[in-house]
């Protein structure tokens, strides 16, 4: 992996790597090497550049998640946190690693701005819970799972490319400072001035993504108690035939509807998933 220096705004960005090395450098100065085990958190706040490199001959897998900042946080300046000693909690076939947020009493470092979980779970071939019998899983062989969460963001946002903003013109304003070298983003050294251009942009105007609230408040005006009863027990019906799969393309708009309409299924449910999902 080569990534050059490019910009960032309004987001953090959550590197996590499962096999390999990678090297970060960023314009506030840092230069990193990031190991299996520990993570990155950088704070794009108002604008950061940062470059990534892999090092070694391996493979190198991992993520990295995009988390969006609110909006007191969003025009703040640029932060970066390295983090190489994760809470980590053992159970019987289960070992968690919290890297964001909290779960079950265990907290991670990592600084968060909004109510959200990330955890990395190792799962022993068998059965385990995670946490106070909050899900029980099982798998037929050793599993890796990477479990991601949080409220659903009720800001308003435009994202284009590497930027998150709450308008076009905030994006347009983005890339034109990058192009132009602005102070905003800084410097990353020792790449002889080789960042990656902004791509053109789109010949419309980039609509704002809904509120939550706002997407979800519409939905619910169209589902009756009755409807949603109805969806919770023909989804419930597939699950205990062991068809938990039916939920995969399940839409969050009607999960969300039965969460809140009914909230017995909602528990039903899950507690299915939680004992067929993996099999």
């Amino acid at each position: 992996m080569q990534v050059l220096p490019h910009p960032h705004t309004g987001l953090q960005a959550v590197t996590l790597p499962l096999r390999g090395h990678i090297r970060h450098k960023d314009s506030l100065g840092n230069d990193v090497v990031l190991k299996p085990g520990e993570v990155n958190l950088m704070t794009a706040g108002d604008g950061v550049a940062h470059s990534e490199f892999s090092l070694g001959e391996g493979p190198l897998h991992g993520v990295q998640l995009w988390v969006a900042l609110p909006d007191e946080r969003r025009t703040g300046a640029a932060d970066f946190e390295h983090h190489v000693d994760l809470p980590v909690v053992g159970s019987p076939n289960l070992t968690t690693m919290m890297f964001m947020g909290e779960l079950a009493a265990v907290t991670s470092p990592v600084t968060t701005y909004t109510l959200l979980v990330g955890a990395d779970l190792e799962l022993c071939a068998g059965k385990a819970t995670l946490g106070r019998e909050w899900i029980n899983l099982s798998a037929e062989a050793d599993t890796r799972l990477l479990l991601v969460g949080g409220e659903p963001f009720a800001e308003e946002l435009v994202m284009w490319w590497n930027f998150i903003g709450r308008t076009h013109e905030e994006i347009v304003a983005a890339r034109e400072d990058w192009e132009a070298g602005s102070e905003r983003f800084g410097r990353v050294d020792d790449h002889d001035d080789q960042p990656i251009p902004a791509p053109p942009m789109p010949q419309v105007r980039i609509k704002p993504r809904e509120k939550a609230g706002c997407r979800m408040s519409k939905f619910k005006n169209k589902v009756t108690r009755t409807s949603a009863e109805k969806a919770a027990e023909v989804i419930l019906r597939g699950v205990e035939k062991n068809k938990a799969r039916v939920l995969i393309g399940l839409d969050a708009r009607v999960l969300d509807a039965i969460v809140r309409l009914t909230g017995s299924g909602y528990q039903r449910i899950f507690a299915a998933i939680g004992n067929r999902v993996l099999k």
